[in-house]
């Protein structure tokens, strides 16, 4: 069965919109070049291969060629996307496998052993062959197991052992779909344990015990008031986070008494180097002021997104400083 083109179209057309609605007579319209208007199903659709697209009030048109069915709710690209795999193609080729096998099968239970001679058996059987290896990949994409059940090596329940795996596929394909829309987007997960240990190694403890906002004032005193003057060569600094900030990252040369910090990947003197060097003093000044001054004397118990996140703008100022060199007063 030829996926594609006019004559291809018009027969996959034909027996999808069958399967669909029976009573719908779409035969001569499709032979005629015309269109036909079935009423929408819970199947989805979409797919540029096969022109899909929603039309007035929700409902299907196919015409030769085409085979097009509602989009997934609020319209768009299915959310499997994001995994690799078009939900909406998926389906339309997974429910073409389906219909092969049921077919086969039907075959098989009316003509009893000669089924194997009739030509209509045989010609099912080349297109299940040919769409197999389709249906392989999209069922490793979604379950690995399922994609093994496909490889029926018993030649009289083939099909039945093969439509088996291709209804669990289809309804794990739904299933992660329905899923993916009630979760939204799984974006990256940002980790505690990765945080730069400058920071969480002082947080770890009161943060696991639940107190969040001691937590941020342990990692935010230490990276201002130790982990820095130390890399600076200092014991101690108690000019406070924003001076310290202001020093350490100036774009003057060093003076005695006051390193500088540098960072390698920039040429001194061009526009990036400074932008690099003001921001960081910026962004160091910034989590002194917002996070490590209120941690200490007025911040309410974060919720724990906001906390993290607090966490993670003090440990990128810890990366910052950890990588930079130190440049002294020759």
């Amino acid at each position: 069965m030829a996926p594609n083109g006019e004559g291809g179209g018009r027969e996959l057309a034909v027996s999808f919109v069958r399967r669909i609605n029976p009573s719908v007579g779409v035969g001569n319209e499709l032979a005629a070049g015309g269109s036909v208007a079935v009423p929408a199903v819970a199947l989805v659709g979409g797919g540029d291969d096969h022109g899909i697209e929603t039309t007035h009030r929700n409902r299907t048109r196919v015409r030769p060629g085409t085979i097009s069915l509602p989009l997934s709710p609020g319209g768009g690209r299915s959310c499997l996307e994001a995994i690799g795999l078009d939900f909406e193609r998926a389906l339309i080729r997974v429910d073409e496998f389906l219909h092969l096998c049921e077919e086969s099968i039907r075959f098989q239970k009316q003509f009893s052993q000669g089924y194997t001679r009739d030509t209509r058996w045989l010609e099912i059987d080349r297109q299940v062959a040919e769409l197999l290896p389709l249906i392989e990949q999209i069922a490793n994409e979604v379950d690995p197991r399922l994609s093994q059940r496909l490889r029926s090596t018993d030649a009289v329940l083939a099909h039945f052992n093969q439509r088996n795996a291709a209804r669990e596929l289809r309804g794990a394909i739904v299933s992660r779909e329905e899923a993916a829309e009630i979760l939204g987007p799984r974006g990256p997960q940002l980790s505690a344990s990765h945080l730069h240990p400058w920071v969480w190694d002082h947080a770890a403890q009161l943060w696991s015990d639940g107190h969040r906002r001691a937590a941020i004032q342990a990692a935010a005193t230490a990276l201002f008031d130790s982990h820095i003057p130390a890399k600076l060569g200092h014991k101690r600094d108690t000019r406070g986070g924003v001076d310290l900030m202001g020093h350490a990252w100036s774009t003057r040369p060093p003076e005695a008494g006051a390193p500088r910090l540098r960072l390698a990947p920039y040429t001194q003197g061009t526009p990036e180097w400074t932008s690099a060097h003001e921001g960081a003093m910026k962004l160091g000044q910034g989590a002194a002021q917002a996070i490590r001054n209120l941690s200490t004397h007025d911040l309410a118990e974060p919720e724990e997104q906001e906390g993290l996140e607090m966490l993670a703008v003090l440990s990128y100022v810890a990366r910052l400083v950890d990588g930079a060199r130190v440049e002294t007063a020759r």
